[in-house]
């Protein structure tokens, strides 16, 4: 608490309160095989912007 000449005038507390913990492994749902799969070169030119 902040005082002047022994009168309050503010309180200082957080603002908001901390995030949850995050939880490893908490979503639903799988990756594609595919998705580990190399890209062609198509779509390497268009992600390296050849």
């Amino acid at each position: 608490m902040l005082a002047k000449a022994g009168t309050p005038y503010a309180r200082l507390m957080p603002l908001a309160k901390p995030p949850a913990k995050r939880r490893p492994g908490s979503l639903q749902g799988r990756v594609a095989n595919a998705f580990f799969e190399p890209l062609d070169a198509a779509e390497l030119d268009a992600w390296e912007g050849r």
